[in-house]
């Protein structure tokens, strides 16, 4: 897609012009071989994009040792040297632990979601302006700290700054070694923003984590309910220092933080963007369900109406416009006999499907209740239409083997702050103002300048 017909240069006029407009060449590409495949280029590679469902199904149950997800996660964020050299084992830990212990969890995200927009937020007394993507990025690193390394580094400012700070940095540092060969990589990373960060989040968390190491509990004594220490009852003998739970951790926190902020962020705007149609609907679901004044995971678990709104803002907001992006190990045959050679990058294009007619009327269109629709239309007792499930139609937290293991976790912290900010404020958007779309290569990148005016109700 926008190779044009001569041969000389054509990846790099691709690029250059998927680079200005990525999303409309995804969108004419999926349109035109929704059947089939579509190549695209960007500044670094070129991709093979599979439309057709069966063909995508096929994608997905290729063996990682010919179509690799890792050897894309690891190229993407030059996860080698930002995040460090070790092994997934921790995974089976947020697809388990932590998601087995949301229930439990709850109150105490409840609590520091709300101490947390106190804190950058306050209670206006008339329309104030908020920055809304730092306010939401802030109000989620205080929740999921709280998950993961609860108090007192949870309400660290100089910590919570630290983790903000380390997901831009890992992005800065990878495009900065990219260019260089692996040999020197090693010693180049100590000289960027995510080699200072890991060691100041050292510094910071040394003490927490080696009382945890060292802690020794006995039979009936109660243990923090945590991620650091389901971390320090599990890890193997060769990862037990603090370098390596620092090192865990902070790769932990990058991959919470970045889609949950952002398809936040934009289900807030969507709120804002329409208050009358939106805010007292979702606000008369939450206060009835809410025990003793309280939002539990009862709530959550019945206020299908949230839960629909944050599964379309994850449609209309997907982090990466491209999923399912796999590398050919090995060659590669479809069964229609499409050949992929070894060393090809694969993908799906994720917002061309999530824009698909055929799936959803008016696409284009935010409906927050789309999915609560078709879950009582539907009902039938399944996940399905849910916010954590994910499908060939919905790919926001991918699909398949590789399916993000927090998807649960990141839902539902996502449906708490968005609970707790339409019982807290009323939302509505600056006279003449409307969110920016932006782009880099595959990526959508939220309007940061974006201001929201909120108000509060008065309730808790």
């Amino acid at each position: 897609m926008g190779y044009g017909h001569s041969p000389f240069f054509a990846s790099w006029r691709g690029a250059i012009k998927f680079m200005l407009r990525p999303r409309y060449y995804l969108l004419k590409g999926y349109k035109k071989y929704k059947s089939g495949y579509f190549k695209i280029a960007t500044l670094r590679e070129e991709y093979i994009l599979v439309s057709e469902k069966g063909k995508i199904s096929e994608l997905l149950a290729a063996p990682a040792d010919v179509l690799s997800f890792l050897d894309i996660s690891a190229d993407e964020i030059q996860s080698r040297w930002t995040l460090g050299d070790s092994s997934p084992w921790h995974l089976g830990l947020i697809s388990g632990k932590l998601t087995q212990n949301i229930g439990t969890m709850t109150p105490g995200l409840v609590k520091e979601i709300n101490f947390a927009l106190d804190r950058h937020v306050g209670s206006p007394s008339k329309f104030t302006p908020i920055a809304l993507h730092n306010v939401i990025q802030k109000v989620v690193a205080q929740a999921v700290s709280y998950a993961f390394v609860g108090h007192p580094l949870c309400r660290d400012e100089v910590y919570l700054g630290n983790i903000r700070a380390f997901t831009r940095a890992v992005r800065v540092s990878a495009e900065l070694i990219r260019p260089f060969p692996d040999s020197m990589k090693p010693y180049l990373i100590r000289l960027t923003p995510v080699w200072r960060r890991q060691k100041f989040a050292e510094e910071l968390m040394h003490s927490v984590v080696l009382a945890r190491l060292r802690k020794t509990y006995k039979a009936k004594e109660a243990k923090p309910v945590d991620l650091l220490q389901w971390l320090a009852d599990t890890a193997p003998s060769r990862e037990r220092s603090v370098t390596k739970f620092v090192e865990r951790l902070m790769r932990m926190n990058l991959a919470a933080m970045h889609t949950t902020t952002s398809i936040l962020t934009g289900a807030v705007t969507q709120v804002a963007l329409a208050p009358d149609l939106y805010t007292e609907t979702l606000r008369n679901e939450v206060l009835p369900l809410r025990e003793n004044g309280s939002i539990t995971q009862k709530t959550m678990l019945h206020a299908i109406k949230l839960d629909s709104f944050v599964r379309e803002a994850g449609r209309l907001n997907p982090v990466s416009m491209i999923g399912l992006m796999r590398v050919a190990r090995k060659e590669f045959c479809f069964r229609d006999g499409t050949i992929i050679p070894k060393g090809t990058r694969l993908g799906v294009p994720t917002v061309a499907i999530h824009q698909d007619v055929s799936l959803y009327p008016s696409p284009e269109a935010f409906d927050g209740f789309r999915f609560s629709k078709l879950r009582e239309e539907h009902h039938n007792g399944t996940m399905m239409h849910e916010a954590g499930s994910t499908d060939l139609d919905h790919l926001t937290f991918g699909h398949g083997k590789h399916v993000c293991p927090g998807r649960f976790f990141a839902t539902d912290v996502m449906k708490l702050v968005l609970a707790v900010m339409v019982v807290r404020y009323d939302f509505k958007m600056p006279a003449n103002t409307k969110p920016r779309k932006r782009y880099f290569g595959e990526h959508e990148i939220p309007d940061f300048s974006l201001r929201v005016l909120v108000k509060a109700t008065g309730n808790r």
